[in-house]
């Protein structure tokens, strides 16, 4: 029993020490906010109902710049056009980075992705290679009759239920028009909008975007990842991403077969296992950087 409680109090010995140990960084005034309490911060005080109307009360008290923190993350709010400009447009390449988020980090193969990477010269060149190829005039205008095709057969769909007096969840119809558009456009597939391959994406499509909306323990707590994995969060995320990662490397794996028959309008896989194979770039463009970007396409 004595081992016991030694064992307990030297682990929240240890555990005290990293958590209120000095930093050596410097650390910077911060905009004022309410006063956090120690480990939990501002945690307690936020509510989940009314987001909006919360952070303007905040913003009567403090000003139109404050902050506030939640564990070891430090927010600042902003509340005026004016500092919003600044922000966004006068600094916007000091405020570039992205915060860090397990979920995140896991899913596009180490920040691999040109959505929420940092603000590096890696990203600067996978941006450029985005406007310049996948989302140029040029490129949006040769899937054209992509689009125009699969909303015809939104269209018809409708028409059909409407004939029959039926009810139409657009929502729905919405979503399988997105879906197969982005297939078609990413990958040369058109799927069967009720086949199991369809079915597969969507699932694939769910899981990715449900682990990049999950909040993580260690985000907040470095020191206590082991939430993540007690919580069956890291189980989840692994679980999504070996989905997720199977499938795209079939896909990319198909680009490899010199038998397989090639769409009409050369997809954006294509393309970019075609940047892959030349590599321009200078940073080294892998088969993960070609994973992480199209994932980009799909989400």
């Amino acid at each position: 029993m004595e081992d016991i409680i030694t064992g307990v109090v030297a682990l929240a010995a240890v555990l005290l020490f990293f958590l209120y140990q000095k930093p050596k960084t410097k650390r910077y005034k911060l905009p004022p906010g309410p006063s956090p309490l120690p480990v939990i911060g501002n945690l307690l005080q936020l509510q989940k109902l009314n987001p909006q109307r919360f952070f303007a009360g905040w913003a009567k008290k403090y000003g139109p710049i404050l902050s506030y923190r939640i564990g070891s993350r430090k927010m600042v709010v902003i509340s005026s056009a004016e500092l919003a400009k600044e922000l966004l447009k006068t600094q916007d390449v000091n405020f570039a980075d992205r915060p860090p988020h397990r979920g995140h980090e896991f899913i596009s193969y180490g920040r691999r992705d040109m959505a929420l990477n940092h603000y590096t010269p890696y990203y600067r060149e996978i941006r450029k290679m985005g406007m310049n190829h996948l989302f140029s005039p040029t490129r949006v205008a040769t899937f054209k009759h992509v689009r125009e095709e699969e909303a015809r057969r939104m269209m018809d769909k409708i028409n059909k239920a409407a004939d029959k007096s039926e009810l139409v969840d657009i929502s729905e119809l919405m979503f399988t028009f997105t879906n197969s558009v982005v297939c078609r456009q990413a990958f040369g597939k058109k799927y069967n909008e009720d086949g199991e391959e369809m079915k597969r994406f969507i699932k694939i499509i769910y899981g990715t975007q449900s682990v990049l909306g999950k909040i993580f323990f260690s985000d907040f707590f470095p020191y206590c990842g082991f939430l993540d994995d007690l919580s069956g969060l890291t189980a989840y995320m692994k679980e999504c991403f070996e989905r997720q990662d199977t499938y795209i490397q079939e896909v990319v794996n198909e680009t490899f077969d010199p038998k397989r028959v090639k769409p009409e309008t050369e997809s954006m896989i294509d393309l970019l296992m075609g940047i892959y194979k030349e590599q321009p770039f200078a940073s080294e463009f892998t088969v993960d950087n070609v994973k992480a970007v199209i994932l980009v396409v799909l989400l």
